[in-house]
């Protein structure tokens, strides 16, 4: 099966393994297994704002 989701946290909740296209270039394509467990490599994937990252990373909400 196939998924097409805009939101990547959802995607990966349910993906065996993705394939990240930037621009119709295949810029990632993984287990998703690491990208679930590595915020830094979501944003480096474009895949995430770096306040998400920051927030993932120190447990914050990431909201004023």
């Amino acid at each position: 099966m196939i998924l097409v989701e805009q939101h990547v946290h959802r995607a990966l909740e349910v993906a065996d393994r993705v394939c990240v296209l930037n621009r119709g270039s295949v810029v990632l394509e993984s287990a998703a297994g690491p990208l679930r467990d590595d915020p830094e490599l979501l944003r480096r994937s474009y895949l995430v704002s770096p306040v998400m990252v920051e927030s993932a990373l120190t447990g914050e909400s990431g909201e004023g």
